[in-house]
């Protein structure tokens, strides 16, 4: 058995600093032992000596793949040695002799004594119990370990039993270290590593993760103290993961899948786990993150492309055919069979996602489409680096246009690809297909392409009525198009295109018309197209005849429609100023219908007439919220609940809900992590939808996502935010940001030393990314991130000057809730 552990230290470490006493550190010990390769995430600490421990932790019910293989979530207590033979622990069992010899589990052998019947050692948990906390401590007379046991996090623990000092060694007075977390086993089957989830499955920026929280331990004073200073450590990164949430609790776990807004299942794999390295040829492929540029003084050749194209939504006439607007890099030929293509754009193809949403895909080719046809993700070959863009999700509708850059790598030679959405300059890198995949692009392109495709089964003899691009002709101002079109030439910079080429396979049909010498519209209607139309740089074309033949996807989506009559929506906390403009903007909104305001206050008055409107609404402001969804459900029509009310009371305003059949958008600034768990837990058991929201500004979720961009070109960031009233400092967004950058990876601000000074802000995150906070009344609520590197500053900044600015990100979880069949946290997901 290999057993990988991460160890921590609590007290004086050697870390090349000077470091206080008393402060948790990281490091690492590697242990090998006979058996099944065990990986392991935890938090932990140790002191002089410990003399006991409490934790509070959520219950999972992680998936097990195979048969020997097991997933929990517990404490340790050790002390001894692994090398030494005189490892001893107390665990959901206790252990002894280093794992070899003795190893005592729950009570299939001698050691534990039970003293109390009602708690069932090995008995399976409650359902309904989504947390337990358990309490080991030494008793100061008799010297026994003895633990206590109690459902969620009470302060009642059950006394269970003890066991008794005599049987250990090095346990006999006290514990050396502490640890708390999860754990799996995995047998390697068919040589791959295991499904078995940890945790709950999830990882820990989700909500739905597994957690554990309260931590205390006892020391030298016989009294139990929270923890402080956590450090966190793992065994395995690439499958499972934990994170710190603050000094007495952590989250875990992973891997995970979940669903997009548009009710397709993904698969989030980690990185080294996707399709791409089971590929044979990058069986020894390692990561690449940084891309350089050089000049090249050589003859013209093509080493990427960027283009800006529009997104349609073309009807699809047939089963088996689709419609797409893409670029296309390629290199070789199709008469001897070694063509090399890389490809990206938009694609309709009901076939093979089920819908009719236009989709953003990716292929490649190394063989001419004989035999190497790898769309998308579903075979290896592509390496995703970023979950920010989902190859093969479906494009928001509100998206007009993309722009898409592909390059390669001059130093490791991979063809890198960025996309951002409309035309603007921030792209985002996605990943990159690696060389050694191609052999006619492993140095450079020959051909670039960009235009529109559509795939033609000529039904009943006849050419299909598939539209290409917007289904109107190029001379029409709602024709597709493609427009700042670049190559990436000797100089490895993107420049212009000049001396555009267009071909037309079949002008009869489709259309293609040069508007410039970087732009041009395609397309066609009903009964009026071609193959194929295209622009071509080089004068040089090869007409690619694909024969596809795509098998049916092996995973299912949510087709559920809302009803097509307007969604009714209850304000709960209709009072107060961001119910007021909640009122206003739902009442404006198309396709939406204000059905209730409840709150506290002004009880009885026309909610409109309290919002200052021009004519009252008739509904009256209740204080029950049940009166309000008893009357919709009879309706049985489609309502959401949109609570702003406050930490305390969400849980049950959502369970109401959920009971009338109503979606819930919850915007309750600070709501405990244990809460969303919880309601994470009631939505998943009723099937309902419910949207947490951190924030519902658009803008605060722009930022953070520029942020991350920002953050892989400097080395050095801080944050200030300043807002009108007082409030807990930092706010929960700046500590979103500030948690954002640090889980990178990378280390900020090497050359600050200034650690300890107060006046320099609170460093938040393990790489330390200063936050400065401000209370100024009269100024907006700001947010803004500075990022420097020698001779550069560069600033984000993001200002709330009035609460109305929140209520598109509301409308915008008004619309999505509906289609949501369990708990969503972040209005980001489908922006």
């Amino acid at each position: 058995m290999k057993m990988e552990l991460a160890a921590g230290r609590f007290g004086t470490v050697v870390t090349g600093r000077n470091v206080p006493r008393g402060r948790f550190r990281y490091g690492e010990l590697f242990l090998k032992i006979t058996g099944i390769p065990m990986r392991e995430r935890f938090g932990y600490g140790d002191t002089t000596k410990i003399y006991g421990t409490k934790v509070t932790m959520s219950v999972g019910h992680p998936k097990v793949a195979e048969p020997g293989e097991f997933s929990l979530g517990q404490l340790w207590l050790t002390s001894g040695s692994i090398e030494r033979g005189d490892m001893n622990t107390i665990e959901a069992g206790w252990q002894n002799d280093a794992y070899t010899v003795e190893k005592c589990q729950d009570l299939r052998r001698p050691g534990f004594i039970q003293t109390s019947g009602n708690v069932l050692v090995e008995g399976a948990i409650h359902p309904h119990t989504v947390a337990i906390t358990i309490q080991i401590w030494k008793d100061p007379n008799l010297g026994h370990w003895w633990l206590s046991v109690g459902p969620n996090s009470g302060t009642v623990l059950i006394p269970v039993g003890y066991w008794p000092r005599e049987i250990f060694t090095c346990l006999s007075d006290h514990a050396e270290s502490v640890q708390w977390g999860g754990e799996i086993v995995d047998k390697y089957v068919s040589g791959q590593h295991t499904t078995t989830q940890m945790g709950s499955g999830y990882l820990p920026s989700s909500a739905k993760a597994a957690y554990m929280r309260d931590l205390e331990i006892m020391v030298n004073t016989g009294n139990f103290q929270p923890t402080y200073d956590l450090v966190v450590g793992q065994t395995n990164p690439d499958y499972y993961i934990i994170k710190k949430t603050s000094d007495t609790s952590f989250t875990y776990g992973g891997p995970e899948s979940g669903a997009s807004p548009d009710g397709d299942i993904i698969d989030c794999t980690q990185i080294l786990a996707q399709p791409a390295f089971r590929h044979p040829l990058l069986k020894d492929h390692k990561l690449q993150h940084a891309v350089a540029y050089l000049n090249s003084t050589s003859t013209p050749k093509i080493y990427g492309t960027k283009v800006t194209m529009s997104v349609e939504h073309p009807k699809v006439a047939q089963l088996g055919e689709f419609s797409l607007g893409q670029l296309w890099l390629a290199s070789g030929s199709i008469e001897r069979g070694d063509m090399n293509t890389i490809e990206a754009g938009w694609q309709v193809y009901p076939w093979l996602y089920l819908d009719d949403q236009p989709r953003f895909f990716i292929f490649w080719t190394n063989d001419a489409y004989t035999r190497v046809k790898s769309q998308n993700l579903r075979s290896p070959g592509f390496i995703q680096t970023s979950g920010n863009v989902l190859v093969e999700g479906a494009i928001h509708p509100h998206t007009k246009v993309i722009t898409i850059q592909i390059w390669k790598d001059p130093n490791l030679g991979h063809w890198w690809m960025s996309v951002g959405p409309n035309s603007g300059t921030v792209l985002m890198p996605v990943g990159y297909w690696p060389s050694e995949i191609f052999t006619c692009l492993t140095d450079h392109a020959q051909i670039v392409e960009w235009g529109g495709e559509i795939v033609n089964r000529y039904v009943s003899g006849r050419h299909t009525t598939t539209q290409m691009g917007s289904g109107y002709l190029p001379n029409n101002v709602k024709a597709a198009y493609m427009r700042d079109l670049e190559v990436m030439v000797n100089n490895h910079y993107f420049q212009p295109t000049y001396n555009l080429a267009l071909i037309e396979t079949n002008p009869a049909y489709y259309n293609i018309k040069k508007t410039s010498n970087t732009s041009f519209t395609y397309g066609g209607p009903e009964h009026a197209g071609a193959v194929r139309a295209m622009a071509a740089v080089n004068c040089h074309f090869f007409k690619l005849s694909r024969h596809l033949k795509p098998s049916r996807p092996s995973f299912s989506c949510s087709a559920s429609q809302p009803s097509q009559n307007n969604i009714k929506v209850i304000i709960n906390g209709a009072a107060k100023e961001i119910g007021r403009a909640a009122v206003i903007a739902v009442t404006k909104a198309r396709g939406m219908e204000l059905a209730g305001a409840v709150d506290n206050h002004f009880v009885g008055e026309d909610i409109g007439l309290l919002c200052d409107m021009e004519e009252p609404l008739e509904i009256p402001v209740v204080s029950d919220l049940t009166m309000v969804l008893g009357s919709i459900s009879q309706g049985k029509e489609v309502g959401v609940v949109i609570d702003f009310t406050d930490p305390s009371t969400v849980y049950e305003n959502v369970k109401q809900a959920t009971a009338f059949g109503m979606k819930s958008v919850v915007y309750v600034p600070r709501i405990k992590p244990e809460t969303v768990s919880a309601l994470s837990a009631l939505c998943d058991k009723a099937t309902m939808g419910c949207l947490v929201a951190p924030t519902l500004s658009i803008g605060s979720i722009l930022l953070q996502q520029a942020v991350i961009m920002a953050s892989f070109h400097y080395n050095n960031v801080e944050l200030v935010e300043s807002r009108p009233n007082a409030a807990d400092f930092p706010s929960p967004e700046a500590i979103q940001i500030a948690n954002n950058i640090s889980n990178l990876g990378q280390i900020y601000n090497r050359e600050d030393s200034s650690t300890d000074v107060k006046a320099r802000g609170q460093v938040i995150g393990e790489d330390g990314v200063r936050v400065h906070s401000m209370v100024l009344p009269g100024l907006p609520s700001s947010t803004q991130v500075y990022f420097s590197s020698p001779g550069d500053v560069y600033t984000l900044k993001h200002d709330i000057i009035d609460v109305r600015s929140l209520m598109p990100g509301l409308l915008l979880a008004i619309r999505k809730v509906v289609r949501l069949k369990n708990l969503v946290y972040g209005l980001e997901k489908f922006l």
